[in-house]
């Protein structure tokens, strides 16, 4: 259930979102504005001081973990679309289902990068912060690549509704970007897809600032994925299914909680029902 509450989430988060981003949001009810999924991502809260939202943020991070990285984060959403393409993509061309694997932490790379993210912002720079930041690369992604795609979409609507009499979509004009702007966001994108299609979520969990801040506080989190070692088989579905690879199949199936993103895919693939979202008394021994 869980896991079916996270991805209707992610999903009204992801399409909202781009068509906001791309400007095609005019359609949709007044109740339903996609501006205040703007106002609810990290760094840009951060940067408008809005101290109520990243509050939040964080008190929702201490109860059920980086659910912010699998359900709001758009970016983290488009990751797990790439993710879910290419294990199809693997499937129908019968391609060896890959073996489990467990990915070890680069604390210092990933710790390294937050420290000096930080650093830009306390001396009054927000170059890096919005370089790295994962709704930014969105933005950027959705204004170059699929703003094109949409508009276009978009003006058939249009054009068919004007014939018709319904003019609940409006003409929309696009200028594409500069060659500069393009490639940049082509080489970001491209990275962030091939660490995805290969490494699974290491954008996430060593490069992304935003995910390694909320994986401190997650560290600690009332809620957090565990495992009973009396129902488990040692089938390993769960540390094959993580897309983290957060799963210590070798050590006890140790979970480290500070970089799982809390999708429960790991639960659901369990047959055995070894695996549950229960509250810890106290602080789990791996992290």
């Amino acid at each position: 259930m869980m896991q079916k509450i996270r991805q209707i989430i992610a999903a009204i988060v992801f399409v909202l979102s781009t068509l906001y981003i791309c400007g095609i949001s005019g359609f949709l009810p007044e109740w339903l504005n996609p501006k205040i999924l703007v106002e609810i991502q990290l760094i840009p809260a951060i940067l408008s001081a809005s101290f109520v939202t990243v509050i939040a943020l964080i008190a929702l991070t201490f109860i059920i973990g980086r659910v912010y990285c699998s359900a709001i984060c758009p970016l983290g959403i488009f990751q797990d679309l790439v993710m879910r393409l290419s294990k199809w993509i693997k499937k129908n061309r019968k391609i060896k289902r890959a073996k489990p694997h467990y990915a070890q932490a680069n604390n210092v790379l990933r710790y390294s990068i937050l420290l000096l993210t930080a650093l830009f912002l306390l001396l009054g720079s927000t170059y890096l912060a919005l370089l790295l930041d994962p709704y930014s690369i969105f933005g950027r992604f959705s204004a170059a690549i699929l703003t094109p795609i949409i508009t276009f979409v978009n003006n058939i609507f249009a054009s068919v509704g004007n014939a018709a009499g319904n003019y609940t979509f409006n003409f929309k004009e696009y200028h594409l970007p500069t060659f500069a702007v393009l490639s940049t966001v082509i080489l970001t994108i491209g990275t962030i897809v091939y660490l995805d299609i290969k490494y699974n979520r290491l954008w996430c969990n060593t490069l992304c600032p935003v995910g390694t801040a909320l994986g401190l506080a997650s560290r600690f989190s009332l809620f957090r994925i565990t495992i009973n070692n009396d129902k488990c088989v040692d089938c390993k579905a769960c540390a094959r299914t993580c897309k983290s690879n957060v799963i210590d199949h070798l050590n006890d199936y140790k979970v480290d909680h500070s970089r799982c993103v809390s999708c429960f895919n790991c639960i659901d693939s369990c047959k055995k029902d070894a695996l549950s979202l229960s509250v810890i008394k106290k602080r789990a021994t791996n992290d």
